[in-house]
């Protein structure tokens, strides 16, 4: 019988279940994209090796705001430690899930 070449399916793990910190909200997405490059300048060797994506939520009485996140970590004490790290500087920071969009 044929070999298959076909690598067996590994489970991948969903955004929804990496984990994130929550650096900043913005009422424009176009905002939220800009700070990335703006944060990463002010606390780059906190966050290297990390990327971003923006999930939008509606606020009661507030309206449509757009979460900036860093991630994805690999467990929620590496997350701690980066925003333990973050707060010592002044920033926000909140351990969130890492979904959203580019």
């Amino acid at each position: 019988c044929p070999i298959s070449l076909t690598p067996k399916k590994t489970e991948q793990v969903t955004t929804e279940k990496q984990l994130g910190i929550h650096l900043a909200s913005f009422r424009k997405i176009e905002l939220a994209r800009k700070s990335w490059s703006e944060i990463q300048n002010k606390y780059g060797d906190i966050l290297i090796g990390l990327d971003y994506k923006i999930s939008s939520k509606n606020i009661k009485d507030k309206g449509k705001y757009f979460r900036l996140k860093a991630g994805p970590f690999i467990d929620k004490q590496t997350a701690n430690e980066t925003c333990k790290l973050l707060s010592q500087k002044k920033a926000y920071c909140k351990i969130t899930d890492f979904a959203g969009e580019k």
